[in-house]
């Protein structure tokens, strides 16, 4: 956006006038405390006024009510009031007076325009008089990729999981259903959607969801009391129950072309496929769900132990797929941890790649415990007018295509980082046991090597953060109010798509598009454990700079020397307005702050679905969501004869629009 459409849209906007009080060398005396929250600086269209919640000034902070003083020929405002705050926490990303250059520096400031819609800008103010005290405004790129917004988020349907029974009468109507496999699946989460660059079955393309722990029913249970009940194990039965494995990982197809109606599970893969004479698991019910199994990782194709592991990543070569397992138990995060496995049988069977070494490891050191692949072509990525200063990595060889590489490490406890691996190496993996794979890692802007060559380094220790999430700058506002100590955050799952599409009115939409689940952990004032989500948000990225997030802006600008990291401000995603889910609220309940986001964790996009909106003026963007106990609608606390309710995978529907 142009700031000549900023000017014209606001009405009027920016200049600004700072009293005496709220400023160091000033003469005046303070007026009474005020008490401050540290919220977002905020501009309002309809009312032309900037407040300034907390601002520092020097190593005091202080709340300052602005109003519009003139528009043309330059944008100034002259202060209204201003008063020191009761208590000063210092916050690294509060706007800062710089009293020697005379400039007030905004990392962010929310703008509010007559319609209603928000917009966040970085923003600096220049002093230009002092008496009375007037600054000059210079509006900087939109913060967090705010140039795009969602709206129109709605549940489609339950891809697999308990939840299910919302559009059915009874819990046998439920056990009939083809999609969990008649009475073998009681609950699951994750599915990570895979689509095979090659037609499946009947020409239909295939895509996969890999599921999480996947839960079995107690049939014993509900024949006896009509209680729905998660199978428990007997005192015999240490792995595996009559249907199959406790919580093992089951894998869903799906040749559903239209979503519009619900996103439709073909099946289960089962215990015994059909062309096989013996069962996966000789131990469970030949038609139970059919476990991944990884051999030389778990003890045995029944049971996943010795380490239980979890699908964290999944992408295809053509019909080759490639999965991360990893293994994160929390009392050794030390040694966390993901395997590369390759399957040539469309999922059926799985083998360890890398030389049955761990892809990743180390704990907090690792940083591709979960990672996302996105098939580029690295020669169109050498155009330093386009790609500066990092062009990707170029493979030897004719094929110069490969996988970008989006992880992160620990679960909710990493920023999100980028790796390349060519297109060779990875089908070299797959058809060599013994092949050691050799990723790039993207080690920032200013990296170079030791023969000179820049940003990308053959060591993940290297590797720098692409879209900083661990900052707790970023989520101390929302547990201000309950005087939480915040101790770590970050996200999980990362899965990235490129969005390329034109609008009905000629407008293009060209970004990687990614959705995260943002969580913070932390301690309250009374000792209390806090481990909060914020629910689901979008962030954007630059196609031809895919280490750029959450800003939008030209190469030639800035001569390609962006920074490698942004602050880290997702666009949330709107609550589903027709499920009756309840939005993501703050663990403070005393916090007026709610990120009004879709609730449950690991969002992931399904590609296969993005497609113009109906009216031609967005994108729709189809992403499935993991759900634990989430009410059905506001005051639901689950039914009597159900427990674990709501474990569940569901499908949502929201709409990516361009900001005029």
């Amino acid at each position: 956006m142009s700031r000549k459409n900023i000017i014209s849209r606001w009405t009027s906007v920016f200049a600004m006038t700072l009293m005496p009080c709220l400023l160091a060398e000033a003469n005046a005396g303070p007026a009474a405390n005020a008490d401050c929250t540290d919220a977002s600086p905020r501009y309002s269209a309809a009312t032309q006024e900037l407040n300034l919640p907390m601002v520092a000034v020097g190593p005091s902070i202080y709340a300052a009510h602005l109003k519009l003083l003139s528009a043309t020929p330059s944008i100034r405002f002259e202060l209204i009031s201003g008063q020191p705050c009761q208590s000063s926490p210092v916050n690294p990303n509060l706007p800062v007076y710089d009293i020697d250059a005379a400039v007030v520096r905004m990392p962010e400031v929310a703008v509010e325009f007559a319609d209603g819609q928000v917009q966040t800008y970085h923003a600096e103010l220049k002093r230009i008089s002092t008496s009375p005290m007037v600054f000059e405004l210079s509006l900087l790129e939109p913060a967090a990729g705010e140039r795009y917004a969602v709206v129109n988020t709605r549940y489609v349907n339950t891809l697999l999981g308990y939840g299910e029974v919302r559009g059915q009468d009874s819990f046998p109507a439920y056990l009939r259903s083809p999609a969990a496999g008649g009475d073998i699946l009681w609950g699951t989460d994750l599915g990570l959607p895979v689509t095979l660059n090659t037609v499946g079955n009947d020409d239909k393309t295939l895509t996969l969801y890999l599921f999480g722990d996947t839960d079995q029913l107690d049939l014993a249970e509900l024949a006896d009391s009509g209680k729905v009940r998660k199978y428990r194990p007997k005192r015999d039965e240490v792995f595996v129950g009559p249907m199959g494995p406790f919580e093992g990982d089951a894998i869903g197809l799906s040749y559903d072309d239209n979503p519009a109606d619900g996103v439709h599970l073909t099946g289960i893969y089962r215990n015994r496929e059909t062309g096989e004479t013996e069962p996966v698991c000789d131990l469970a019910d030949p038609n139970g769900f059919r476990p991944v199994y990884l051999e030389g990782i778990h003890a045995g194709p029944c049971v996943q132990i010795l380490p239980n592991t979890t699908p964290t990543g999944a992408w295809a070569v053509d019909n080759t797929l490639f999965m991360l397992a990893a293994v994160q138990n929390r009392e050794d995060l030390a040694n966390a941890r993901s395997y590369l496995a390759v399957s040539s049988d469309r999922g059926l069977n799985w083998r360890v790649a890398n030389a049955g070494q761990p892809f990743s490891q180390g704990g907090p050191a690792a940083r591709f415990i979960h990672g996302f692949g996105l098939e580029v072509d690295a020669r169109y990525y050498q155009d330093m007018k386009r790609s500066g200063p990092c062009g990707l990595p170029l493979p030897s060889g004719t094929d110069t295509r490969g996988l970008l590489l989006f992880g992160t490490g620990l679960w909710k406890a990493s920023d999100v980082y980028l790796a390349f691996v060519s297109r060779t190496d990875l089908l070299a993996a797959a058809d060599d046991p013994q092949h050691r794979l050799s990723p790039w890692y993207f080690a920032g802007t200013d990296y170079r090597t030791s023969d000179g060559k820049p940003c990308w380094s053959r060591s993940e220790s290297d590797a720098r953060p692409i879209i900083v999430a661990s900052d707790l700058s970023n989520y101390a506002r929302f547990e201000n109010a309950c005087g939480t100590s915040l101790t770590s955050a970050g996200v999980g799952y990362a899965k990235p798509i490129h969005v390329k599409e034109t609008l009905a009115d000629g407008t293009g939409i060209d970004r990687l598009v990614m959705l995260l689940s943002p969580a913070y952990q932390g301690v309250t004032r009374d000792g209390q454990a806090v481990d909060a989500d914020l629910g689901t948000v979008l962030v954007t990225g630059e196609p031809w700079r895919p280490w750029i997030w959450n800003v939008a802006v030209s190469p030639e600008r800035h001569a390609g020397n962006l920074p490698t990291k942004q602050r880290f401000r997702p666009l949330p995603v709107p609550a589903a307005e027709n499920s009756g889910l309840e939005p993501t609220r703050p663990h403070c309940r005393q916090s007026d702050i709610s990120w009004n986001t879709v609730s449950g964790y690991a969002p992931l996009l399904i590609e296969r679905y993005t497609r113009v909106s109906d009216d031609g003026m967005g994108v729709d963007l189809y992403f499935v969501v993991s759900r634990w106990k989430v009410p059905s609608h506001p005051g639901d606390t689950g039914p009597e004869t159900v427990d674990a309710y709501h474990y569940v995978v569901d499908v949502m529907r929201t709409t990516l629009r361009a900001v005029p």
